[in-house]
């Protein structure tokens, strides 16, 4: 992905938020996935929803019973 951000501002003291165009969401999705907890997608909520379901599938390796 080499979309880049359209509009960057500060949310608060410690937050930013970004604006994307990209053609590939899940690729946007893996990229963010490795901030972990130092990110959030907020909208749209597709978007949202996919980061979830990638989140649930990734946790649920680690709960199965070995």
């Amino acid at each position: 992905m080499h979309d880049s951000p359209t509009d960057i501002r500060k949310d608060g003291e410690e937050h930013y938020l970004a604006s994307f165009t990209v053609s590939d969401d899940m690729f946007l999705c893996k990229q963010l996935f490795m901030y972990g907890r130092d990110v959030e997608i907020v909208a749209p909520p597709e978007l949202r929803k996919t980061m979830v379901r990638m989140l649930k599938e990734s946790r649920s390796v680690y709960h199965r019973s070995r």
